[in-house]
């Protein structure tokens, strides 16, 4: 039976040579959009998941109050890292201190480069699981020591061994080469951090770091949480810790007037979730997520109604086939199954068409989207979301035609007045596909209107070049 349906539809799909081409022309547009979207979607889900201690890792806030309003520092004062290991140590297995990403000016020999980079605690290569290619995790606990992103360390000394060898930073410091690690992924926090210096040598070189002023807001810091320990617990147990600490100093009254509230931000949420407003965690990005998913559904759904609106338009050139196979004793139930498994056919083709696709426009797609997105070859589930997808669409896209077209009267269609839908389906024969067309309209229309609200004159969101960019792509 499957060699008979396959005969069928080879047949048929060669004999009519346009209308298979602008049929799986079109549902393969259709998905390989879905697709980018969909690989889109998920380098945003797996931001950060590049490191080990993704669901343990967080970073600490603080809200303060100014002018009446609640606001979220990502910077914090100097005595905090100090107080925090002295009472709070018990709610965390690392607590690393950390500056701000800054451009610095590195130089070997003859060679300079302008490079992003930070000076870290000794822990930080463990807790951010750098994957050291020369090196050890504890490389940081040289205080003169640096570690470079390989690129960086390439850039510098070409294929000669970086190790132990002497770096410049700026004019001042000179660091000793003590690690490289693997280039951070482009959907990391820290994707522009390519060297990170040891912390007590940048305090040694910076006198304003040993400022113990509560009021020296310079730091950054960086939590692992113990074990037994969650988010809520850890946040409620320091959230007032920096006022306590600073209400015991009689010169910061205007300190304590802002009351500071501190908590941890989990790694899983730094992206999703970053918008803070009046104190509270907004929605961020995710919100994008929701809406280009939208996007790839309804474009999708485009190609699958234009798919179906064609196969329909040839329901007169099959009703003869269909006639002649239920004379001969064919069950409607066989019949349903050859025109899915057409479906499935023209939608699998499609998609390798589709896929095809997808390859040749990606690297125009990652420019577009800021992105460094590939097509994950070897992943178990990519390959099974590619099936569920390929089986969902033919579905989709075969189900109305399967129906529609196996429901011809016999005895009418052999006499020849099959010619006429309304003898079969009487006065509402063409209203599913009119329904379909208007539909399909609608769909385009409100799309191509979402577009120029995002990106006209009138944008809503022209100050949001973030959401600007996803709806041009």
């Amino acid at each position: 039976m499957l060699k008979s349906y396959s005969k069928i539809i080879f047949r048929n799909l060669w004999k009519n040579k346009g209308y298979s081409a602008i049929n799986m022309g079109g549902l393969a547009i259709g998905m390989g959009v879905a697709i980018l979207i969909g690989l889109w979607i998920y380098d945003e889900l797996s931001f950060n998941r590049y490191f080990k201690k993704y669901d343990r890792v967080g970073q600490i806030l603080q809200d303060r109050v100014e002018n009446g309003e609640k606001k979220t520092w990502f910077s914090l004062p100097v005595p905090f890292i100090a107080e925090l290991k002295t009472h709070y140590a018990s709610h965390f297995k690392h607590i690393i201190a950390s500056t701000q990403t800054g451009e610095r000016v590195l130089t070997a020999g003859d060679t300079k480069l302008s490079r992003n980079g930070q000076f870290v605690d000794a822990g930080a290569p463990e807790l951010f699981s750098l994957r050291m290619v020369r090196g050890s995790l504890s490389a940081l606990e040289d205080r003169q020591g640096i570690i470079l992103s390989q690129s960086t360390a390439r850039a510098l000394f070409g294929d000669s061994d970086p190790m132990n060898k002497l770096v410049k930073l700026d004019t001042d410091f000179n660091l000793k080469v003590t690690g490289i690690y693997e280039d951070f992924p482009q959907n990391t926090k820290f994707s522009n951090v390519q060297f990170m210096g040891s912390w007590d040598y940048f305090l040694e070189k910076n006198q304003y770091m040993r400022d113990k002023k509560w009021d020296n807001h310079a730091i950054c810091v960086y939590v692992e949480l113990a074990d037994r320990t969650d988010f809520k617990t850890a946040s409620e147990a320091i959230r007032l810790s920096e006022l306590s600490a600073i209400r015991k100093m009689d010169d910061m009254r205007e300190e304590t007037a802002t009351r500071p509230e501190m908590w941890v931000h989990p790694m899983k949420d730094w992206h999703l979730y970053s918008d803070f407003r009046n104190g509270a965690v907004g929605d961020g990005p995710v919100k994008y997520i929701w809406m280009v998913g939208l996007i790839g559904f309804f474009v999708l759904l485009l190609a699958c109604i234009n798919f179906v609106n064609l196969s329909t338009a040839r329901s007169e050139k099959r009703a003869r086939e269909v006639g002649v196979r239920k004379a001969i004793g064919s069950l409607r139930m066989q019949l349903v199954g050859q025109f899915f498994s057409e479906s499935f056919l023209v939608v699998l083709l499609s998609f390798f068409v589709a896929l095809v696709g997808a390859v040749l426009s990606l690297p125009w797609f990652n420019e577009l989207a800021a992105k460094q997105m590939v097509i994950p070859w070897d992943n178990f589930y990519f390959w099974i979301c590619s099936a569920v997808f390929i089986i969902a669409t033919s579905v989709l896209a075969g189900g109305y035609p399967a129906i529609y077209l196996t429901s011809f009267q016999p005895v009418k269609v052999l006499k020849g007045s099959g010619s006429s839908l309304r003898t079969h389906f009487g006065p509402f024969a063409y209203t599913p596909r009119q329904v379909l067309v208007v539909l399909q309209f609608t769909i385009s229309v409100t799309l191509i209107i979402c577009t120029r609200l995002f990106t006209g004159k009138s944008g809503l969101r022209r100050k949001d070049p973030w959401a600007t960019r996803v709806m041009v792509c």
